[in-house]
């Protein structure tokens, strides 16, 4: 048999007559690791190699004969990259579809039956707006299991578009006393949350903060927001809104010393 193996992971060499040493084999880029190596004694006289491969994917046997002539005997798969996405795609797709069902519009029928009630239950906008979020996100993932990074995009338009347009909505029905003052607060609190938040989301304010970069967004940002949230709590007597402004003012103050 073979006198003595050298193996470097990638490349092996053997002497049969403890003499000569000969190239028996070179890993290609299809062989990631070679694990282990084990002679055969005579007369079968071989070289057993197991190692790991790329092409087929998963774990291969080889065997070197004294004519160093390499062949594959067996592949142990590993799993199937194709089928390990489609099986993760199934999964979320049925997770995401059963927290829609039975989690979020269980959340935005119950809310809006509590609400409509002859005693009714203020808070259930904030518990209706959570649950119309979650349909939000659960149909998405639901569509689009392939792409969850995506989600994020998709909250933080939902925030701010949804917000903005919940804000208007509120502040109409309250001028023209079309809305108790209960409802009014609650609803102010969970939109004008949402219209924060996702504003600055959007426009990603605390993008590249330590370098001092990206003013222009603080500027967009104090336009859009900060400033409107305070002009509309003045007008509306809101406080809530009035606190969110000076939130924001007082992120507009920390970011300018922070950068002196």
């Amino acid at each position: 048999g073979q006198d003595y193996v050298m193996d470097s992971q990638e490349v092996v060499y053997c002497s049969s007559d403890g003499l000569s040493v000969e190239l028996a084999f070179n890993a290609t880029k299809d062989i990631t690791y070679i694990n282990y190596m084990y002679v055969s004694p005579s007369p079968e006289d071989k070289l057993w190699i197991y190692a790991n491969s790329n092409n087929p994917y998963g774990e291969v046997i080889f065997s070197v004969n004294t004519n160093m002539v390499t062949e594959i005997h067996s592949v142990k798969e590993g799993f199937d990259s194709n089928d390990s996405c489609e099986d993760f795609e199934q999964e979320s797709r049925k997770f995401s579809l059963m927290t829609l069902f039975l989690s979020c519009i269980p959340v935005m029928f119950t809310s809006s039956f509590l609400y409509q009630r002859k005693n009714f239950i203020p808070s259930m906008v904030l518990s209706f707006y959570v649950g119309l979020t979650g349909v939000v996100a659960t149909s998405y993932l639901s569509l689009h299991p392939d792409v969850p990074n995506d989600l994020y995009d998709v909250i933080k338009w939902w925030l701010a578009v949804s917000g903005f347009a919940l804000l208007c909505l509120m502040s109409y029905l309250s001028l023209t006393q079309r809305i108790t003052s209960a409802v009014m607060s609650w609803g102010i609190f969970t939109f004008g949350v949402s219209y924060f938040a996702g504003t600055m989301m959007v426009i990603e304010i605390f993008s590249n903060f330590n370098d001092g970069g990206d003013w222009w967004r603080w500027i967009v940002i104090n336009i859009i927001t900060f400033i409107p949230l305070i002009v509309v709590g003045i007008s509306l007597g809101q406080m809530f809104l009035l606190a969110l402004g000076a939130i924001g003012l007082m992120m507009d103050v920390f970011r300018f010393t922070t950068q002196l």
